[in-house]
């Protein structure tokens, strides 16, 4: 499963290697395969030794010994620590060679630069913490999947009676205000409704101090059910209600 790149470099010209990118993501693929040359000639790397030398965007850098693949055709490789492109953002990278002269002296020769771009990762640090909270908000999305249910069923109701249009406030109120009524009902809660310019809030509350639910039911200006907002434990849920030709369709639900 290793993502190899092929990557030419010179002692003393310049090289033109097309660019590649990685992810931030990637996990021991990346595979560097490089072939270090001198006025565009292969050199004998024997005895040698090589690092590659990786500046990320914050200007720290990475370094790692390379692994002679080919030495009469000056050949080596690198498997990318995840450090060396860790950061969303272009690199800069480099290879040193290194010969021992005698115990006190050493040679070193750096090749020319290249630079590869490690693209932002759509799973990060903070969308894995939010999957490891999956659980929880699953078990929150079943204490209130018989409300939605209810709820689900009585728009449509309602939508098909026509009582959703502009100019009847007072039959929309009282319409959902009553499933709320028969919502806490089954659920042994107490109510608290509010209406205010267009939006209608509901607290459910157990035993008449903890609060349980939060709902707040927003509408489009031809009266329609816009969006239903269900906050509990902290969690958000927001049900999107979808029109064709101004007829009621479907429900989209997002968890926040």
């Amino acid at each position: 499963m290793l993502k190899p790149f092929s990557i030419k470099l010179d002692l003393v010209d310049k090289t033109s290697n097309p660019p590649f990118w990685v992810d931030q993501n990637d996990l021991n693929t990346i595979e560097l395969n490089i072939a270090i040359t001198k006025n565009k000639q292969p050199i004998d790397i024997t005895g040698l030794t090589f690092r590659i030398v990786i500046k990320k965007p914050s200007r720290q850098t990475v370094i790692q010994d390379c692994e002679i693949v080919d030495a009469l055709s000056g050949k080596v490789k690198v498997l990318l620590d995840t450090q060396a492109y860790n950061e969303s953002g272009s690199h800069q990278a480099q290879v040193y060679l290194y010969k021992n002269v005698d115990d006190a002296v050493k040679e070193v020769a750096a090749t020319e630069k290249f630079s590869f771009l490690s693209d932002k990762a759509i799973l990060n640090n903070q969308t894995v913490e939010s999957s490891n909270e999956w659980q929880s908000i699953n078990d929150a999305l079943i204490q209130i999947d018989d409300t939605f249910v209810q709820l689900d069923d009585k728009i449509q109701e309602i939508q098909n009676a026509d009582v959703y249009t502009k100019g009847q406030t007072d039959t929309k109120f009282n319409s959902v205000n009553n499933l709320l009524a028969d919502i806490a009902s089954q659920n042994n809660y107490s109510v608290i409704p509010t209406y205010t310019n267009g939006q209608l809030t509901k607290v459910e509350e157990k035993d008449s101090s903890i609060v349980k639910v939060s709902s707040t039911i927003t509408y489009n200006p031809d009266g329609t059910v816009d969006t239903v907002t269900e906050v509990l434990n902290g969690k958000t849920v927001v049900s999107k209600l979808n029109y064709i030709n101004g007829e009621f369709s479907t429900v989209t639900r997002t968890v926040l």
